[in-house]
């Protein structure tokens, strides 16, 4: 009896210690995250664990006792009885992944780890499996198989190879990747670039290869080279690459190449095209400065011819045709000009100076001229020069009188009644604008207004196109070449402003052009005349309105104290009183016309009063240089002789300023007697020549003669020569004080000789003026270059021949021993 119960004891013992051991196990088996069962050959479960059920959204009495094959989609079966059977035939381990349905039904990827426990006949007890879910990680497998899959197709499509190379500090290259497209797009197999690098450099083309290299052992750079493809042709490729990480022993570089062989073809088309164009502009402009030269020739002669004839005895009809002729010859000089500039301008050779400008001077001088012709035609001419004009500014005064004249030639052209207005002025502008490096917030504002026959839109759209004018009608009505507004806007472009037009056809034009100047301060341009007349007192007699206002602001510009009154009484008590008053005037400056009497009456009164009969009087003229001529020829002379200085209309800061310079200087003297005849220059005074030798080298007869009896007329004679080499034996055997020398002649042209002549004179060299028709910028510099002290531009002008004597007989002066 105590052997039986001793053997249930332990019995007992034994089955309680696996249960609970088995308890154990389970407890330890439910925790885990992985998913743990046993199934049988047939895969009926034996034993799950929690996260199995959790899994499968089921209990563990709904899936245990049942077949796993329910919860595999049925296409999987066969290859997960295979994948048994051959653990069972094997007794290996595996691993292998298979989809499930969860409780929804949807589909989920699983990994699952089997083993075998076999008892030791070999017989299966059993089989037991290990595994998690890896739907992520299969999903995200897909995704970035599709997205390898569509990087491919976009890299074996695009015209562009993808690279990336990892490059040592010694410098060598190793290429890990190359997108697939490298043999269609550079005829390079694909095994050839990655196995060798050595290779592939020697297709690139020898002149290119030191840069290429250089680029690519700095990592991040960009670089142009040619390559040979497979059929030893040439290939531009364009290479750009940058650093990707940088490991301190290595550099990770990734890059992408582009054929640009097409580019460059299409660049040196280009580039052959942009030569032969400079070329074809540069011969334009030689042919057109050489054309320009010989039609100024003939132009020269003739307009010199003109200015000798306008000098002699002529009737009516006589000067009707001579003042025909001179405008036509304006007119083709003008036309040459407008040529000329477009060649340049389309050239890109147009320079602008950046000199001091009298505003005010400048822009009257460019109008007189226009006015005359408007009031001709029969216009209405208005202008209207604010007195915000007189001031300085740093610009180009010749292109400025161009815009100007352009402008206004244009606007009476095209108007046949009515009136044309001109309005100019400073004012200030709301941005600031870049001039030679100098920012400036004022503009300078022209607007001319006209009353002729508009335009359209469609016109208004061509109208800065060269060539162009209007309709071919206009051109046989009204003349011209249609340069004129075309070389206004490339001249306000140039100049960093902007032009508006506003036209209506039938009713009028108005062209506003404003650009931005630099004004130059009073306080840091005061020039040595402006510091003489500052602090001096002028009393204004009936100059109140109109240009008066003017008059005011240039002399308070100036530092003067200005007195204004309007009756002739007031003026004599202010003159009167000066001692009591303690204030010394330096000039009247009273207008044409004064109330109860004329000036001439007004100046009789003073000079018979003793103590104010020294005090210096200014006329200011309200008429024309025409209108004086026309009065001289008809005898109706004015006594100017009565006056220290006289001042027209409209006003000229630097004639206002010559003429106060004047009435200080006389304080109080009366002038000398004036002359009545108001020729060029309009000078009251005919000074006595200061001798001087001069020569003229020029080789045709006709300008040689002109030249010469200009020089005639001013009082002097001159030794003639017809070539530059005639003109340097001339000056071997004579010293000359002024050479006027023609730069285009035959044997030794007007360059050479000037140098030449230069070269031999040791003590006293001539001043040397070179005569040229040719307007070019680089002719102009050439004769500079060779030491001339100017030009002077055909046609011949007497008042410029003129400036060059006065120059010539100050020189000789000055050299003269004291």
């Amino acid at each position: 009896m105590n052997k039986p119960s001793l053997k249930n004891r332990r019995k007992k013992i034994v089955l309680k210690r696996y249960h609970e051991t088995n308890e154990q196990l389970s407890a330890i088996l439910n925790i885990q995250q992985e998913m743990i069962c046993r199934f049988t050959a047939e895969g009926v479960l034996v034993y799950v664990n929690e996260a199995y059920c959790r899994a499968f959204g089921k209990k563990r009495e709904e899936l245990q006792g049942c077949s796993f094959f329910q919860l595999i989609p049925q296409e999987q079966h066969q290859a997960v009885r295979e994948k048994i059977k051959h653990l069972i035939a094997t007794g290996e381990t595996i691993t292998y992944e298979h989809q499930v349905l969860d409780q929804g039904g949807h589909r989920r990827w699983q990994q699952w780890t089997d083993t075998v426990a076999k008892r030791e006949n070999g017989q299966v007890v059993e089989l037991q499996s290990c595994g998690h879910d890896i739907t992520r990680r299969v999903n995200l497998e897909q995704e970035l198989r599709a997205h390898q899959l569509f990087l491919n197709t976009l890299l074996t499509n695009t015209p562009a190879v993808i690279y990336a190379y990892r490059i040592n500090g010694k410098g060598e290259v190793t290429i890990s990747y190359v997108s697939p497209n490298i043999e269609a797009v550079l005829g390079a197999s694909y095994t050839s670039f990655i196995n060798s690098y050595d290779e592939w450099c020697r297709r690139i083309h020898p002149d290119d290869l030191e840069n290429y290299l250089q680029v690519k052992s700095k990592g991040d750079g960009k670089v142009e080279f040619r390559v040979f493809d497979q059929w030893g042709r040439i290939r531009w490729l364009y290479d750009q690459q940058r650093v990707l990480q940088d490991l301190g022993n290595h550099k990770e570089v990734v890059g992408s190449l582009w054929e640009i062989t097409d580019r460059k073809m299409a660049e040196a088309v280009s580039q052959r095209a942009v030569k032969e164009a400079r070329t074809a502009n540069e011969t334009k402009s030689r042919f057109l400065a050489k054309t320009s030269h010989e039609i100024r020739n003939p132009i020269n002669g003739m307009m010199g011819a003109l200015q000798l004839l306008e000098n002699t005895a002529l009737d009516n009809r006589q000067k009707r045709y001579v003042s025909q002729l001179s405008q036509s010859s304006e007119n083709l000089t003008r036309i040459l000009d407008d040529i000329l500039d477009i060649s340049k301008m389309e050239a890109g050779k147009l320079t602008l100076e950046h000199v001091t400008i009298e505003l005010m001077d400048l822009v009257d001088t460019a109008t007189v001229p226009y006015i005359q012709q408007a009031q001709q035609k029969g216009l209405e001419i208005e202008k209207m020069l604010l007195p915000s004009l007189h001031t300085q500014i740093k610009g180009d005064p010749v292109r400025i009188r161009q815009i100007i004249s352009n402008m206004l030639s244009n606007a009476i052209k095209f108007t046949e009644n009515g009136r044309v207005r001109i309005r100019s002025m400073i004012e200030e502008t709301e941005s600031e604008v870049k001039i030679l490096g100098g920012a400036v917030g004022k503009q300078f504002i022209i607007q001319v207004q006209d009353t002729g026959i508009g335009m359209t839109d469609e016109v208004q759209r061509t109208l800065f196109e060269p060539f162009i004018q209007a309709e071919a009608s206009f051109t046989r009505r009204y003349g011209g070449t249609g340069l004129g507004m075309t070389i206004v806007n490339e001249l306000v472009s140039l100049m960093q402003g902007n032009i508006r037009v506003e036209s209506k056809p039938d009713i009028g034009t108005t062209i506003t052009v404003t650009i931005p100047v630099e004004i130059i301060s009073d306080t840091t341009t005061l020039l040595k005349d402006d510091e003489q007349l500052k602090g001096s007192h002028f009393l204004l007699v009936n100059l109140s309105s109109g240009e008066g206002h003017g008059m005011t602001t240039i002399l308070e510009k100036l530092g003067c104290h200005v007195t204004s009154v309007e009756e002739v009484e007031q003026a004599l008590k202010v003159l009167m009183n000066q001692e009591e008053t303690q204030t010394l005037y330096q000039g009247v400056i009273m207008a044409e016309k004064l109330k109860g009497m004329t000036s001439d009456d007004f100046v009789d009164i003073i000079r018979k009063i003793p103590s104010i009969s020294q005090t210096p009087c200014c006329l200011h003229h309200s008429f024309s240089m025409m209108d004086r001529m026309n009065d001289a020829e008809q005898g109706q002379i004015v006594h100017w002789q009565r006056y220290d200085a006289v001042m027209g209309t409209p006003l000229k800061r630097s004639e206002v300023i010559a003429s106060l310079l004047k009435m200080q200087r006389t304080n109080g003297k009366k002038a000398e007697e004036k002359s009545t005849a108001f020729r060029e220059g309009d000078e009251s005074l005919q000074e006595v020549p200061v001798p001087l030798e001069i020569l003229v080298a020029e080789d045709q007869e006709g300008n040689r003669e002109l030249v010469l009896e200009m020089l005639h007329i001013s009082g002097y004679k001159a030794t003639t020569v017809a070539n530059g080499e005639e003109a340097i034996k001339a000056c071997e055997g004579k010293a000359f004080d002024l050479i006027f020398m023609d730069w285009q002649m035959p044997y030794v042209n007007g360059d050479e000789a000037t140098r030449r002549i230069q070269e031999g004179s040791a003590e006293k060299k001539p001043l040397i003026v070179a005569m040229t028709a040719v307007v070019m910028p680089e002719e102009k510099k050439a004769c500079l270059k060779a030491g001339v002290a100017g030009i002077m531009e055909k046609p011949i002008k007497m008042k410029t021949l003129k400036h060059w004597l006065k120059q010539a007989a100050l020189l000789r002066e000055e050299n003269q021993p004291k």
